[in-house]
């Protein structure tokens, strides 16, 4: 009667020893229960086999190790054959492939860290992406008895949504995170939304090239405005493919999303202007009109200020913490915490336009770093556009060049440092999967720290003054204040900007903001404003309009054929960009290649 369920067992082929387990498991108790028994259990063979009970156990056993030695390879088989009963056979195989105690609790910190680990392969189906998955959950499941208490269905849904490809799953995932309940999203449940969604775009990417042949009037201004809005908004290619394959059916969905995301870029290019712009206006009142002269302590009560709002912003869940590695994330907020202090230290050794210069300097200086270790590339079309920007910007601000060696060291230093944590940014994102809100909110208190504790003792040598002894007006306490809110809006709008654009994108913003704060310096504060600093801006102005236009035209080219934004395929690995800290008035792109100034050298003009 039991022969009838299967026909063979499942024969092991040297890998997956556990999964091999539960086949065969499944396998000898669909002969017989008692067949399962004399494997799972210590049997001796009696010396006397005379009664019926003894000659049926000796057959089960028989037949138990006649099953397992017929599911083994020819050098497991040498290795156990000579062993009598189905157990010691089942045991010796099991010791062998999985090993002692020590050694599972060493496959088990192997799993774990491919489980922390574990994303989504670039071009990767759905399919196997849970393939994969599901076979570093079995490995887990085999090696930890407490599984299923450390490993939640929800925590586990979340943990393969967090793997995907962002680039193409974004539009998706976000769509979920708004319209499930995560602590009941399971796994299966999560793959079918996926599916679903991965199905639609292979079909809209199928009518695509259907009709790729055809070319008219109206295909042209269609793939020129794509173009367009990809270059402004940094679209995937996947999301490209949705507006454009969707035909006539979604055209109306496709309208909606093409308008609803240059708004939301329009709105977080306009709210970076306004608050950038308005915290030089509030600095420079508050550092130059009421004499408040401690740069460096104010920039550690502006990262206190927004570390307690996105704390805030965490109870609310608006977004969720993720874990990093403790020293990293130490020594980052330190790096960056130094990198302000230092670039405060070369103001203070050098003259406004030697700090300007070294302001520049870290452009191209972080364009080679990345050029060189991480391969990106820039067209030279968009260098000569970023040359024509910077060599503006530069006559515009830049004075006089007068150097000394200690100040040189400490700007070379300030350099150093600014672009390694420009480049670690983009590394502990790259690594541990975490978004720009997450990186500043866990590396906010360790930069804050630095700040605070170096701020007074930087801030008394540069101006022979003491921020504790200082006397604090209402006013003065006001602006201060102020400067606290303003600085969160600032960080808020860049985490829009460089996530809805690009980090180039938000370099050239920054550039434009340089432009508009001198205005707003000659209007407001009546500082000088000569020839040079108009042709400076003007300059900017044209390096800027070539930028955009250079974008705008390479997308183009691109449009018919649906490739990635410039912004996605030439400087990828910073599109999450993240934290910008509020120095003083000025903004530092720590995944960016623009810093601006941490403070002003009093009666002297506007340096930003």
């Amino acid at each position: 009667m039991a022969e009838k369920f299967s026909n063979k067992p499942h024969i092991f082929n040297g890998s997956d020893f556990d999964y091999w387990k539960k086949k065969m498991e499944s396998y000898i108790t669909s002969q017989g229960y008692d067949i399962w028994l004399k494997v799972n259990q210590p049997y001796e063979i009696p010396e006397r086999i005379d009664t019926p009970a003894l000659k049926l156990e000796f057959e089960n056993n028989c037949k138990a190790r006649n099953i397992i030695l017929n599911g083994i390879s020819r050098s497991d088989f040498d290795r156990v054959s000579h062993l009598a009963t189905a157990n010691k056979i089942w045991k010796a195989l099991n010791d062998f492939h999985t090993g002692t105690s020590n050694i599972k609790e060493l496959r088990k910190d192997v799993f774990k860290k491919e489980y922390i680990k574990f994303e989504m392969k670039l071009g990767e189906s759905l399919d196997d992406y849970l393939a994969r998955f599901n076979k570093i959950l079995s490995d887990l499941r085999s090696v930890d008895a407490s599984y299923d208490v450390n490993y939640s269905q929800s925590e586990i849904a979340r943990h393969f949504m967090n793997g995907l490809d962002m680039k193409v799953w974004d539009v998706k995932v976000t769509s979920i995170q708004e319209s499930v309940d995560m602590n009941a999203l399971t796994l299966d449940i999560l793959y079918t939304k996926l599916k679903t969604y991965e199905m639609n775009i292979l079909s809209k990417r199928t009518d695509l090239k259907s009709t790729a042949l055809i070319s008219s009037s109206g295909s042209s201004s269609e793939s020129i405005s794509l173009a367009a809005f990809a270059a402004f908004t940094a679209l995937s290619d996947d999301q490209l493919e949705e507006i454009r394959g969707g035909g006539a059916d979604t055209a109306d969905q496709a309208g909606m999303m093409v308008g609803g995301r240059m708004a939301s870029a329009v709105a977080a290019l306009g709210l970076s202007v306004v608050s950038s712009v308005s915290i030089v206006v509030c600095n420079k009142a508050l550092m130059s009109t009421l004499g408040f002269v401690f740069a460096t302590t104010l920039t550690s009560w502006h990262l206190l200020v927004t570390f307690c709002s996105l704390h805030v912003a965490l109870q609310m869940k608006i977004f969720e913490n993720k874990d990093l590695d403790p020293k990293t994330i130490i020594g980052f907020g330190i790096l960056n915490g130094i990198s302000i202090g230092l670039l405060n230290l070369s103001l203070g050794f050098n003259s406004v336009g030697f700090y300007q210069v070294t302001k520049l300097a870290i452009i191209p200086f972080t364009v080679c770093l990345e050029s060189i270790f991480f391969r990106k590339t820039f067209s030279r079309r968009i260098q000569m556009a970023l040359a024509i920007l910077l060599f503006g910007v530069g006559v515009a601000t830049v004075t006089d060049l007068q150097l000394n060696r200690l100040g040189s060291v400490l700007s070379l230093f300030a350099v150093l440092t600014t672009c390694i944590s420009q480049i670690m940014t983009n590394f502990i994102q790259k690594i541990f999967k975490v978004s720009s809100t997450q990186l500043l909110y866990q590396s906010c208190p360790y930069q804050a720290l630095t700040l605070f504790i170096i701020g007074p003792f930087l801030d008394g040598f540069l101006t022979n003054q003491n921020v504790f002894a200082f006397k604090y007006t209402s006013k003065i306490l006001v602006f201060i204040i102020l400067s606290c809110l303003i600085s969160v809006s600032v960080n808020f709008s860049t985490f829009l900007v460089i996530g809805k654009t690009s980090p180039v994108t938000y370099q050239v913003l920054g550039h434009l903001k340089t432009c508009i704060i001198l205005g707003f310096g000659y209007v407001l504060f009546h500082d000088p404003l000569n020839w040079r600093n108009i042709l400076g801006i003007l300059l900017a102005l044209l390096g800027m309009i070539s930028y955009s236009y250079f974008c705008l035209m390479e997308n183009q080219h691109k449009g018919p054929e649906l490739s990635a934004p410039f912004f996605h395929t030439k400087v990828k690995g910073g599109e999450t960009g993240t934290l910008l800290l509020v120095q003083n008035g000025s903004a530092k792109v720590t995944d960016g290649v623009v810093i601006e100034g941490p403070m002003w050298r009093l009666n002297r003009d506007l340096d930003a």
